[in-house]
């Protein structure tokens, strides 16, 4: 059986639609872009599948973020360039509940990996 994030105010899902639209810029490109996550942490619509050109874009946009010390989280790919989205680990992150709009907040590393600080409950 699978568990699922249930918003500590009304118990649904935190996973459920309509889901929010986070901006991030490009590592490469610096180009703008929109992303979109769940409240439970999730993204809507993360690309799993890599050519090896695009492999090799992410280890481009990976020398480049090491080299300029913005190191962050991948959340996607660029719209442009196909580069890594990255998001700072300690952004501030504020997803609210679907169902409520209980704030389920708190930095990029906890939010975005699965580890809901406020409104949530696993």
């Amino acid at each position: 059986m699978l568990s699922r994030a249930r918003c500590s105010g009304c118990s649904q899902p935190l996973g459920d639609p309509p889901y929010v639209s986070i901006p991030v810029q490009c590592v490469t490109c610096a180009s703008a872009n929109w992303v979109e996550y769940a409240a439970d942490g999730q993204s809507a619509n993360f690309e799993s599948q890599q050519t090896p050109q695009d492999l090799l874009r992410w280890f481009a946009g990976a020398r480049v973020a090491l080299g300029s010390g913005n190191l962050g989280i991948a959340v996607g790919r660029c719209s442009s360039c196909k580069s890594p989205l990255c998001i700072s680990k300690a952004a501030p992150v504020h997803l609210p509940c679907p169902h409520c709009q209980l704030p389920v907040q708190g930095f990029a590393d906890t939010i975005l990996n699965g580890t809901p600080q406020h409104g949530a409950s696993l």
